[in-house]
Protein backbone atom coordinates (compact mmCIF):
# COMPACT_ATOMS: atom_id res chain seq x y z
CA UNK A 1 0.00 0.00 0.00
CA UNK A 2 2.52 2.77 -1.17
CA UNK A 3 1.31 4.10 -4.06
CA UNK A 4 -0.65 7.52 -3.14
CA UNK A 5 -3.43 6.77 -5.70
CA UNK A 6 -4.60 3.61 -3.19
CA UNK A 7 -3.60 5.37 -0.31
CA UNK A 8 -5.64 8.26 -1.31
CA UNK A 9 -8.27 5.45 -1.94
CA UNK A 10 -8.11 4.11 1.32
CA UNK A 11 -8.71 7.00 3.53
CA UNK A 12 -11.60 8.30 1.39
CA UNK A 13 -13.24 4.77 2.32
CA UNK A 14 -12.28 5.04 5.91
CA UNK A 15 -13.98 8.46 6.23
CA UNK A 16 -16.71 9.02 3.69
CA UNK A 17 -18.72 6.16 4.31
CA UNK A 18 -19.33 7.56 7.73
CA UNK A 19 -20.74 10.88 6.45
CA UNK A 20 -22.77 9.17 3.85
CA UNK A 21 -24.87 7.16 6.61
CA UNK A 22 -24.97 10.50 8.52
CA UNK A 23 -27.21 12.09 5.97
CA UNK A 24 -28.53 9.41 6.40
CA UNK A 25 -29.31 9.52 9.44
CA UNK A 26 -30.74 13.01 8.83
CA UNK A 27 -32.69 11.99 6.47
CA UNK A 28 -34.68 9.43 8.78
CA UNK A 29 -34.70 11.94 11.78
CA UNK A 30 -36.45 14.32 9.12
CA UNK A 31 -39.07 12.22 7.97
CA UNK A 32 -39.70 11.01 11.54
CA UNK A 33 -38.84 7.46 10.68
CA UNK A 34 -36.38 7.84 13.67
CA UNK A 35 -35.75 10.41 17.01
CA UNK A 36 -33.56 10.61 19.49
CA UNK A 37 -35.21 7.73 21.31
CA UNK A 38 -33.85 5.47 18.48
CA UNK A 39 -29.97 6.89 18.95
CA UNK A 40 -30.50 6.26 22.99
CA UNK A 41 -31.60 3.27 22.89
CA UNK A 42 -28.43 2.09 20.51
CA UNK A 43 -26.22 3.72 23.05
CA UNK A 44 -27.65 2.09 25.73
CA UNK A 45 -27.19 -1.38 23.53
CA UNK A 46 -23.80 -0.13 23.10
CA UNK A 47 -22.67 0.97 26.43
CA UNK A 48 -24.17 -1.83 28.50
CA UNK A 49 -23.94 -4.84 25.52
CA UNK A 50 -21.65 -4.33 22.78
CA UNK A 51 -18.75 -2.07 24.30
CA UNK A 52 -18.09 -4.91 27.44
CA UNK A 53 -18.46 -7.65 25.07
CA UNK A 54 -15.93 -6.42 22.56
CA UNK A 55 -13.61 -4.93 25.57
CA UNK A 56 -13.54 -8.45 27.66
CA UNK A 57 -13.18 -10.82 24.40
CA UNK A 58 -10.49 -8.94 23.11
CA UNK A 59 -8.42 -8.68 26.34
CA UNK A 60 -8.93 -12.01 27.43
CA UNK A 61 -8.39 -13.48 24.62
CA UNK A 62 -5.83 -11.80 22.70
CA UNK A 63 -3.95 -10.12 25.81
CA UNK A 64 -0.88 -11.34 27.51
CA UNK A 65 2.40 -10.04 28.80
CA UNK A 66 3.96 -10.72 25.78
CA UNK A 67 1.68 -8.41 23.69
CA UNK A 68 1.67 -5.55 26.87
CA UNK A 69 5.49 -5.57 26.35
CA UNK A 70 5.65 -5.36 22.35
CA UNK A 71 2.65 -2.50 22.69
CA UNK A 72 2.29 -1.54 26.12
CA UNK A 73 3.63 2.14 25.26
CA UNK A 74 -0.22 2.52 23.69
CA UNK A 75 -1.50 2.77 27.70
CA UNK A 76 0.64 5.93 28.45
CA UNK A 77 0.64 7.21 25.44
CA UNK A 78 -3.49 7.67 26.06
CA UNK A 79 -2.83 9.84 28.81
CA UNK A 80 0.24 11.65 27.12
CA UNK A 81 -2.38 12.61 24.57
CA UNK A 82 -5.21 13.96 26.35
CA UNK A 83 -2.14 15.90 28.64
CA UNK A 84 -1.07 17.55 25.54
CA UNK A 85 -4.55 18.43 24.82
CA UNK A 86 -5.30 19.82 28.09
CA UNK A 87 -2.18 22.24 27.14
CA UNK A 88 -2.97 23.01 24.42
CA UNK A 89 -6.83 23.87 25.24
CA UNK A 90 -4.82 26.07 27.92
CA UNK A 91 -2.88 27.97 25.42
CA UNK A 92 -5.98 28.45 22.73
CA UNK A 93 -7.72 30.21 25.59
CA UNK A 94 -6.35 33.79 24.94
CA UNK A 95 -6.89 33.56 21.53
CA UNK A 96 -10.79 32.15 21.51
CA UNK A 97 -11.68 34.95 24.71
CA UNK A 98 -14.55 32.24 25.98
CA UNK A 99 -16.58 33.71 28.82
CA UNK A 100 -15.74 32.54 32.23
CA UNK A 101 -18.51 30.32 32.32
CA UNK A 102 -17.58 28.39 29.35
CA UNK A 103 -13.65 28.44 29.86
CA UNK A 104 -13.50 25.24 31.78
CA UNK A 105 -15.93 23.18 29.28
CA UNK A 106 -13.83 25.00 26.43
CA UNK A 107 -10.70 23.77 27.50
CA UNK A 108 -12.34 20.15 28.80
CA UNK A 109 -13.64 20.08 25.24
CA UNK A 110 -10.23 20.71 23.76
CA UNK A 111 -8.88 17.62 25.77
CA UNK A 112 -11.32 15.11 25.27
CA UNK A 113 -12.15 13.86 21.68
CA UNK A 114 -13.91 10.90 20.07
CA UNK A 115 -11.13 8.21 21.07
CA UNK A 116 -13.44 5.53 20.81
CA UNK A 117 -16.42 5.24 18.68
CA UNK A 118 -14.46 7.20 15.32
CA UNK A 119 -11.15 5.52 15.83
CA UNK A 120 -13.11 1.86 16.16
CA UNK A 121 -14.82 2.86 12.66
CA UNK A 122 -11.65 3.79 10.99
CA UNK A 123 -9.95 0.90 12.18
CA UNK A 124 -12.64 -1.39 10.60
CA UNK A 125 -12.45 0.70 7.78
CA UNK A 126 -9.25 0.61 6.80
CA UNK A 127 -8.41 -3.11 7.41
CA UNK A 128 -11.06 -3.93 4.84
CA UNK A 129 -9.56 -1.79 2.15
CA UNK A 130 -5.72 -2.07 2.39
CA UNK A 131 -2.84 -4.30 3.26
CA UNK A 132 -1.63 -3.60 6.86
CA UNK A 133 1.84 -4.58 7.54
CA UNK A 134 2.15 -7.01 10.19
CA UNK A 135 4.50 -5.79 13.68
CA UNK A 136 8.49 -6.45 12.76
CA UNK A 137 8.95 -8.30 15.78
CA UNK A 138 6.91 -10.68 14.18
CA UNK A 139 7.77 -10.52 10.72
CA UNK A 140 11.86 -11.08 11.69
CA UNK A 141 10.65 -13.72 14.57
CA UNK A 142 8.59 -15.74 12.02
CA UNK A 143 10.41 -15.19 8.78
CA UNK A 144 7.91 -13.59 6.88
CA UNK A 145 7.90 -12.73 3.15
CA UNK A 146 5.29 -11.95 0.26
CA UNK A 147 2.19 -12.15 1.11
CA UNK A 148 2.43 -13.21 4.78
CA UNK A 149 3.73 -10.08 5.87
CA UNK A 150 0.68 -8.60 6.05
CA UNK A 151 -2.48 -8.58 7.58
CA UNK A 152 -5.65 -10.41 6.83
CA UNK A 153 -8.98 -7.64 7.14
CA UNK A 154 -9.89 -10.55 10.30
CA UNK A 155 -6.48 -10.09 11.44
CA UNK A 156 -6.23 -6.73 10.98
CA UNK A 157 -9.51 -5.75 12.50
CA UNK A 158 -9.29 -8.12 15.51
CA UNK A 159 -5.74 -6.61 16.13
CA UNK A 160 -6.67 -3.08 15.93
CA UNK A 161 -9.43 -3.50 18.42
CA UNK A 162 -6.83 -4.55 20.82
CA UNK A 163 -4.41 -2.04 20.44
CA UNK A 164 -8.06 0.80 20.90
CA UNK A 165 -8.68 -1.32 24.16
CA UNK A 166 -5.52 -0.98 25.24
CA UNK A 167 -4.83 2.42 24.37
CA UNK A 168 -8.36 3.60 26.06
CA UNK A 169 -7.89 1.88 29.60
CA UNK A 170 -6.83 4.77 31.23
CA UNK A 171 -8.61 7.79 29.14
CA UNK A 172 -11.85 6.01 29.14
CA UNK A 173 -11.79 6.11 33.22
CA UNK A 174 -10.08 9.86 32.86
CA UNK A 175 -13.38 11.52 31.24
CA UNK A 176 -15.93 10.12 34.14
CA UNK A 177 -13.40 11.52 36.86
CA UNK A 178 -13.18 14.86 34.84
CA UNK A 179 -16.45 15.07 34.28
CA UNK A 180 -17.66 14.51 37.71
CA UNK A 181 -15.10 16.95 39.04
CA UNK A 182 -16.56 19.78 36.57
CA UNK A 183 -20.13 19.01 37.42
CA UNK A 184 -19.41 19.22 41.22
CA UNK A 185 -17.00 22.05 40.80
CA UNK A 186 -19.68 24.29 39.05
CA UNK A 187 -22.52 23.53 41.53
CA UNK A 188 -23.71 26.84 43.14
CA UNK A 189 -25.62 27.20 46.76
CA UNK A 190 -29.11 28.18 45.99
CA UNK A 191 -30.43 31.44 44.71
CA UNK A 192 -32.93 33.32 46.63
CA UNK A 193 -36.46 33.26 45.65
CA UNK A 194 -37.77 35.47 43.12
CA UNK A 195 -40.76 38.04 44.36
CA UNK A 196 -44.11 36.98 43.10
CA UNK A 197 -44.87 38.30 39.50
CA UNK A 198 -48.25 38.34 37.96
CA UNK A 199 -47.58 38.38 34.49
CA UNK A 200 -44.08 38.30 32.36
CA UNK A 201 -43.93 41.46 31.95
CA UNK A 202 -43.69 42.06 35.88
CA UNK A 203 -40.56 39.47 36.18
CA UNK A 204 -38.63 41.13 33.43
CA UNK A 205 -38.08 44.57 35.86
CA UNK A 206 -37.21 42.82 39.18
CA UNK A 207 -33.43 42.77 38.73
CA UNK A 208 -30.41 42.30 37.03
CA UNK A 209 -29.68 38.55 38.32
CA UNK A 210 -33.74 37.39 37.59
CA UNK A 211 -32.16 38.82 33.94
CA UNK A 212 -29.22 36.61 33.97
CA UNK A 213 -31.57 33.65 35.31
CA UNK A 214 -34.13 34.09 32.82
CA UNK A 215 -31.13 34.16 29.92
CA UNK A 216 -29.79 31.11 31.19
CA UNK A 217 -33.51 29.59 30.83
CA UNK A 218 -34.24 30.50 27.10
CA UNK A 219 -30.48 29.09 26.58
CA UNK A 220 -31.62 25.88 28.05
CA UNK A 221 -34.60 25.84 26.45
CA UNK A 222 -32.18 26.45 22.91
CA UNK A 223 -30.21 23.83 24.28
CA UNK A 224 -33.21 21.70 23.85
CA UNK A 225 -34.30 22.42 20.95
CA UNK A 226 -31.04 21.64 19.57
CA UNK A 227 -30.50 18.28 20.54
CA UNK A 228 -30.87 15.15 22.40
CA UNK A 229 -28.00 15.76 24.52
CA UNK A 230 -27.87 19.27 26.10
CA UNK A 231 -30.67 18.95 28.36
CA UNK A 232 -29.33 15.81 29.64
CA UNK A 233 -26.75 17.73 31.47
CA UNK A 234 -29.52 18.74 33.68
CA UNK A 235 -29.53 15.14 35.51
CA UNK A 236 -27.05 13.64 38.24
CA UNK A 237 -23.44 12.42 37.05
CA UNK A 238 -24.95 8.75 36.79
CA UNK A 239 -27.54 9.15 34.60
CA UNK A 240 -26.03 11.44 32.45
CA UNK A 241 -23.22 8.86 31.48
CA UNK A 242 -22.20 8.81 28.53
CA UNK A 243 -21.59 4.94 27.05
CA UNK A 244 -17.90 4.47 25.76
CA UNK A 245 -18.69 4.93 22.16
CA UNK A 246 -19.53 7.95 23.06
CA UNK A 247 -22.61 8.91 22.27
CA UNK A 248 -25.88 10.84 23.04
CA UNK A 249 -28.33 10.06 25.64
CA UNK A 250 -32.05 10.81 25.04
CA UNK A 251 -34.10 13.89 25.06
CA UNK A 252 -36.05 14.23 28.13
CA UNK A 253 -39.85 14.54 27.71
CA UNK A 254 -41.52 17.65 26.65
CA UNK A 255 -43.35 17.58 30.50
CA UNK A 256 -39.93 17.58 31.52
CA UNK A 257 -38.28 20.37 29.47
CA UNK A 258 -41.62 22.38 30.49
CA UNK A 259 -40.40 21.93 33.94
CA UNK A 260 -36.97 22.80 33.64
CA UNK A 261 -38.14 25.89 32.46
CA UNK A 262 -40.25 26.69 35.11
CA UNK A 263 -37.51 25.79 37.64
CA UNK A 264 -35.34 28.72 35.96
CA UNK A 265 -38.19 31.34 35.76
CA UNK A 266 -40.84 31.17 38.52
CA UNK A 267 -42.51 33.54 36.51
CA UNK A 268 -43.61 31.60 33.94
CA UNK A 269 -44.75 28.76 36.39
CA UNK A 270 -47.19 31.55 38.23
CA UNK A 271 -48.71 33.18 34.96
CA UNK A 272 -49.41 29.24 34.45
CA UNK A 273 -51.54 28.82 37.38
CA UNK A 274 -50.96 28.31 41.39
CA UNK A 275 -48.87 26.98 43.54
CA UNK A 276 -50.94 24.00 43.70
CA UNK A 277 -51.23 23.54 40.03
CA UNK A 278 -47.33 24.06 39.37
CA UNK A 279 -46.68 21.52 41.83
CA UNK A 280 -49.06 19.30 40.46
CA UNK A 281 -47.79 19.53 37.70
CA UNK A 282 -44.06 18.59 38.95
CA UNK A 283 -44.98 15.43 40.24
CA UNK A 284 -46.96 14.60 36.82
CA UNK A 285 -43.85 15.62 35.23
CA UNK A 286 -41.20 13.15 37.64
CA UNK A 287 -44.06 10.51 37.00
CA UNK A 288 -43.81 10.29 33.30
CA UNK A 289 -40.29 10.83 33.41
CA UNK A 290 -39.42 7.56 35.50
CA UNK A 291 -41.99 5.67 33.03
CA UNK A 292 -39.39 5.71 30.13
CA UNK A 293 -36.58 3.77 30.51
CA UNK A 294 -34.23 5.79 27.98
CA UNK A 295 -34.65 8.81 29.68
CA UNK A 296 -33.91 11.13 32.49
CA UNK A 297 -35.50 11.62 35.47
CA UNK A 298 -36.81 15.38 35.98
CA UNK A 299 -34.11 17.56 38.29
CA UNK A 300 -33.64 21.40 39.25
CA UNK A 301 -30.85 22.79 37.68
CA UNK A 302 -27.08 22.68 38.83
CA UNK A 303 -27.37 25.58 40.09
CA UNK A 304 -30.51 26.29 42.01
CA UNK A 305 -30.18 22.34 43.90
CA UNK A 306 -32.19 22.55 47.11
CA UNK A 307 -30.21 20.36 50.09
CA UNK A 308 -33.23 17.99 49.71
CA UNK A 309 -32.56 17.79 46.12
CA UNK A 310 -28.70 17.29 46.53
CA UNK A 311 -29.56 14.44 48.93
CA UNK A 312 -31.93 12.95 46.45
CA UNK A 313 -29.57 13.36 44.08
CA UNK A 314 -26.42 11.61 45.78
CA UNK A 315 -28.89 8.74 47.30
CA UNK A 316 -29.82 7.74 43.60
CA UNK A 317 -26.28 8.00 42.24
CA UNK A 318 -24.16 7.24 45.36
CA UNK A 319 -22.24 3.89 46.32
CA UNK A 320 -23.01 2.51 49.74
CA UNK A 321 -22.57 4.83 52.77
CA UNK A 322 -19.34 5.90 54.20
CA UNK A 323 -17.84 7.06 50.94
CA UNK A 324 -15.80 10.80 50.62
CA UNK A 325 -16.70 12.81 47.73
CA UNK A 326 -13.31 11.18 45.34
CA UNK A 327 -14.61 7.73 46.82
CA UNK A 328 -18.04 8.57 44.96
CA UNK A 329 -16.21 10.22 41.64
CA UNK A 330 -13.53 7.19 41.91
CA UNK A 331 -16.51 4.17 42.18
CA UNK A 332 -18.70 5.94 39.52
CA UNK A 333 -16.10 6.01 36.90
CA UNK A 334 -14.90 2.31 37.83
CA UNK A 335 -18.94 0.94 37.69
CA UNK A 336 -18.82 1.58 33.73
CA UNK A 337 -19.32 -1.58 31.93
CA UNK A 338 -16.41 -0.81 29.61
CA UNK A 339 -14.14 -0.58 32.84
CA UNK A 340 -15.52 -3.21 34.78
CA UNK A 341 -15.27 -5.62 31.31
CA UNK A 342 -11.68 -4.16 30.84
CA UNK A 343 -10.26 -5.00 34.36
CA UNK A 344 -11.96 -8.12 34.12
CA UNK A 345 -10.55 -9.10 30.45
CA UNK A 346 -6.67 -7.91 31.78
CA UNK A 347 -6.89 -10.24 34.81
CA UNK A 348 -8.19 -13.20 31.96
CA UNK A 349 -5.09 -12.49 29.65
CA UNK A 350 -2.29 -12.19 32.26
CA UNK A 351 -2.87 -15.64 33.54
CA UNK A 352 -2.27 -18.38 31.17
CA UNK A 353 -4.40 -20.95 32.64
CA UNK A 354 -7.49 -18.87 33.20
CA UNK A 355 -7.28 -17.54 29.41
CA UNK A 356 -7.10 -20.98 28.58
CA UNK A 357 -10.09 -22.33 30.80
CA UNK A 358 -12.13 -19.38 29.50
CA UNK A 359 -11.67 -19.71 25.82
CA UNK A 360 -11.62 -23.12 25.54
CA UNK A 361 -14.38 -24.93 23.26
CA UNK A 362 -14.46 -27.66 25.72
CA UNK A 363 -14.87 -25.49 28.80
CA UNK A 364 -18.02 -24.78 30.57
CA UNK A 365 -17.49 -21.27 30.09
CA UNK A 366 -17.53 -21.49 26.13
CA UNK A 367 -21.54 -21.02 26.34
CA UNK A 368 -21.17 -17.75 27.99
CA UNK A 369 -17.98 -16.67 25.85
CA UNK A 370 -19.22 -17.83 22.89
CA UNK A 371 -22.31 -15.31 22.93
CA UNK A 372 -20.11 -12.43 23.65
CA UNK A 373 -17.80 -13.47 20.94
CA UNK A 374 -20.56 -13.20 18.34
CA UNK A 375 -21.87 -10.01 19.89
CA UNK A 376 -18.69 -8.29 19.73
CA UNK A 377 -18.62 -7.60 16.43
CA UNK A 378 -21.73 -5.31 16.04
CA UNK A 379 -20.41 -2.85 18.18
CA UNK A 380 -19.23 -0.83 14.49
CA UNK A 381 -22.63 -1.33 13.43
CA UNK A 382 -23.87 -0.18 15.97
CA UNK A 383 -21.86 2.81 16.52
CA UNK A 384 -22.23 3.79 13.45
CA UNK A 385 -25.83 3.89 13.42
CA UNK A 386 -25.83 6.20 16.65
CA UNK A 387 -23.86 8.18 15.63
CA UNK A 388 -25.65 8.92 12.53
CA UNK A 389 -29.12 8.96 13.90
CA UNK A 390 -27.36 11.72 16.89
CA UNK A 391 -25.73 14.43 14.28
CA UNK A 392 -28.99 13.78 12.02
CA UNK A 393 -30.92 14.97 15.36
CA UNK A 394 -28.64 17.84 15.93
CA UNK A 395 -28.32 19.15 12.51
CA UNK A 396 -32.02 19.00 12.10
CA UNK A 397 -32.53 20.87 15.42
CA UNK A 398 -30.05 23.45 13.75
CA UNK A 399 -31.26 26.33 12.00
CA UNK A 400 -28.65 27.45 9.38
CA UNK A 401 -28.50 31.33 10.71
CA UNK A 402 -27.01 29.89 14.18
CA UNK A 403 -24.40 27.20 12.85
CA UNK A 404 -21.69 30.01 12.52
CA UNK A 405 -22.59 31.99 15.95
CA UNK A 406 -21.87 35.38 16.10
CA UNK A 407 -24.94 36.07 18.28
CA UNK A 408 -23.79 35.77 21.47
CA UNK A 409 -27.81 36.81 23.18
CA UNK A 410 -29.06 34.18 21.06
CA UNK A 411 -26.01 31.11 20.85
CA UNK A 412 -24.14 31.89 23.76
CA UNK A 413 -20.96 32.25 21.76
CA UNK A 414 -18.79 34.59 20.03
CA UNK A 415 -18.22 33.81 16.61
CA UNK A 416 -14.37 33.84 17.23
CA UNK A 417 -15.08 31.63 20.20
CA UNK A 418 -17.00 28.95 18.02
CA UNK A 419 -14.26 29.02 15.03
CA UNK A 420 -11.39 28.56 17.45
CA UNK A 421 -13.25 25.55 19.15
CA UNK A 422 -13.71 24.41 15.73
CA UNK A 423 -10.60 24.49 13.42
CA UNK A 424 -8.39 24.48 16.78
CA UNK A 425 -9.67 20.57 17.59
CA UNK A 426 -10.21 19.80 14.15
CA UNK A 427 -6.66 21.41 12.31
CA UNK A 428 -4.35 22.88 14.62
CA UNK A 429 -4.51 20.51 17.20
CA UNK A 430 -4.45 17.35 14.99
CA UNK A 431 -1.28 19.13 13.04
CA UNK A 432 0.44 19.79 15.97
CA UNK A 433 0.30 16.14 17.14
CA UNK A 434 1.46 14.87 13.69
CA UNK A 435 4.48 16.75 14.63
CA UNK A 436 5.34 15.52 17.36
CA UNK A 437 4.47 12.67 16.26
CA UNK A 438 6.78 12.09 13.15
CA UNK A 439 9.76 13.47 14.96
CA UNK A 440 9.33 10.72 18.24
CA UNK A 441 8.39 8.01 15.36
CA UNK A 442 11.61 5.92 16.24
CA UNK A 443 10.80 5.95 19.60
CA UNK A 444 7.82 3.37 19.06
CA UNK A 445 7.52 -0.07 17.53
CA UNK A 446 7.71 -0.12 13.79
CA UNK A 447 4.04 -2.12 13.74
CA UNK A 448 2.16 0.09 11.40
CA UNK A 449 -1.46 -0.35 13.35
CA UNK A 450 0.20 0.86 16.21
CA UNK A 451 1.22 4.25 14.36
CA UNK A 452 -2.10 4.39 12.70
CA UNK A 453 -4.11 4.47 15.69
CA UNK A 454 -2.04 6.94 17.43
CA UNK A 455 -2.61 9.57 14.12
CA UNK A 456 -6.53 8.18 14.15
CA UNK A 457 -6.84 9.60 17.63
CA UNK A 458 -5.17 12.98 16.81
CA UNK A 459 -7.99 14.37 14.40
CA UNK A 460 -11.18 13.35 15.43
CA UNK A 461 -13.94 15.62 17.29
CA UNK A 462 -14.80 16.42 20.58
CA UNK A 463 -16.00 13.93 22.53
CA UNK A 464 -20.18 13.71 23.00
CA UNK A 465 -19.46 13.17 26.98
CA UNK A 466 -18.28 16.97 26.66
CA UNK A 467 -21.60 18.05 25.73
CA UNK A 468 -23.95 15.22 27.74
CA UNK A 469 -22.10 16.52 30.88
CA UNK A 470 -22.22 20.69 30.61
CA UNK A 471 -24.96 22.13 31.99
CA UNK A 472 -27.62 23.16 29.28
CA UNK A 473 -26.41 26.53 28.43
CA UNK A 474 -22.72 25.07 27.76
CA UNK A 475 -23.67 22.50 26.38
CA UNK A 476 -25.78 23.99 23.48
CA UNK A 477 -22.75 25.71 22.74
CA UNK A 478 -20.72 22.70 22.61
CA UNK A 479 -23.54 21.05 20.67
CA UNK A 480 -23.57 23.83 17.79
CA UNK A 481 -19.24 23.12 17.66
CA UNK A 482 -19.67 19.53 17.41
CA UNK A 483 -21.95 19.88 14.60
CA UNK A 484 -19.50 22.26 12.51
CA UNK A 485 -16.58 19.89 13.58
CA UNK A 486 -18.05 17.11 11.95
CA UNK A 487 -19.18 19.18 8.73
CA UNK A 488 -15.46 20.42 8.41
CA UNK A 489 -14.53 16.23 9.31
CA UNK A 490 -15.85 15.30 5.97
CA UNK A 491 -12.40 17.25 4.27
CA UNK A 492 -10.19 17.28 7.23
CA UNK A 493 -10.36 13.78 8.70
CA UNK A 494 -9.90 12.75 5.12
CA UNK A 495 -6.79 14.79 4.76
CA UNK A 496 -5.40 13.66 8.23
CA UNK A 497 -5.99 10.00 7.40
CA UNK A 498 -4.39 9.91 3.86
CA UNK A 499 -1.55 11.95 6.11
CA UNK A 500 -1.64 9.17 8.70
CA UNK A 501 -1.69 5.91 6.70
CA UNK A 502 1.05 7.72 4.05
CA UNK A 503 3.80 8.15 7.46
CA UNK A 504 3.11 5.18 8.88
CA UNK A 505 3.26 2.63 5.59
CA UNK A 506 6.59 4.84 4.69
CA UNK A 507 7.83 4.10 8.03
CA UNK A 508 7.23 0.06 8.28
CA UNK A 509 8.16 -0.14 4.60
CA UNK A 510 11.47 -1.06 4.99
CA UNK A 511 11.32 -3.95 7.15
Amino acid sequence: MTDVGDLMWTSAKAVLPVFFIMILGSWFVHKGLLDAKAAGALSWLAKYLYSPSLVFVRLGKSFSLEVFSRVGILMPMGVIVLMFNFIMGVLMVPLAKPTRSFRKWFIFSITFQNSMGLPLIFITAVCAGGRIRRPETEIIEYSLSGEDQFYTATECTETGELYLVIYMAIPYVLVFIVAAVLKSSGRQAPLPAKPEATTLEDSSSVSEQDATTDRTASLSSQARDQGPAYTAGTSSFVEAQEPSVELALPAPGDDQDQLEAQQRNPAISSNEGNTAETSFSISQANTNAKAQPFQSAAKPTEGNLTPEDEKREQDQSSPPSGFSKWGRIIYQAFAQPAVVAQIFGLMVGSLPKLQEFMFNTNSVAAPFVNVLTTIAPGLVSVVTLALSLMIGVKMTKTKYSDLLGGNVEKTGISRRTLFVLIFGRMVILPGILFLVLYLCIDLFPKDQLLLMLLFFESFVPTANMCAICAPPEQGAILSLAMINQYLIGVLTMTMWCFIGLTISTNVVSDV
